[in-house]
């Protein structure tokens, strides 16, 4: 990146791309001082990607969440959220499709929390916060990315909340815990997972 942008655009391609292409062009269009990054704008061949989306979201103050159903899926987009929440950069989630089209469930918790903007009725307000400054604190996240064939087990992952949490599932219980079990059985992939509900 070889100038400063403030705010990075992300979004799922398969459902995304013609709302965050669109919602760019707009800030661009009536309001130009507000720099953006979106990928398809601004990623420079024979330099990978990856690298390129880190530089950009250490250089920015807020990360628009495009969401879609895509999105609640993607594994690219967790990894942009969670490492601008690791870098206290403000997420600002945007609607892109109408509510019944989300599937809220899918969404980490920290998201399904947040107030999502609807641009439709809330343009004013979103632009104004883009204006702003942020004020978000680093969130520390330290587990790997769960596999790509990772299974959900909903039943042992409650159970295990039920013991690192207090009733309200809002604060941690002050305890060492550790995961017994034979060798293979997945308990760093458990462990990870309970992270990931965060």
């Amino acid at each position: 990146m070889t100038d400063k942008s403030r705010v990075f655009i992300s979004y799922a391609r398969e459902d995304g791309e013609e709302f965050a292409t669109a919602l760019r062009q707009r800030l661009n269009r009536e309001h130009p001082e507000i720099s953006l990054w979106q990928d398809r704008a601004r990623l420079e061949g024979g330099i990978g990607w990856w690298q390129q989306i880190t530089a950009a979201l250490d250089a920015v103050e807020f990360l628009v969440l495009v969401m879609t159903p895509a999105a609640t899926r993607s594994v690219v987009a967790r990894k942009e959220w969670r490492y601008a929440r690791q870098r206290g950069v403000c997420v600002y989630p945007v609607k892109g499709v109408p509510d019944h089209a989300l599937d809220y469930s899918k969404l980490p918790q920290w998201m399904s929390r947040a107030h999502f903007f609807d641009l439709d009725r809330e343009w004013d307000t979103f632009v104004n916060y883009l204006k702003s400054p942020c004020h978000a604190a680093r969130v520390p996240f330290m587990a790997p990315d769960l596999p790509e064939a990772y299974v959900e087990r909903p039943a042992v992952i409650e159970a295990l909340l039920n013991q690192v949490l207090d009733s309200s599932r809002e604060n941690p219980v002050a305890i060492t815990t550790a995961l017994r079990g034979a060798g293979g059985l997945g308990k760093t992939t458990l462990a990870a997972a309970i992270c990931h509900r965060g």
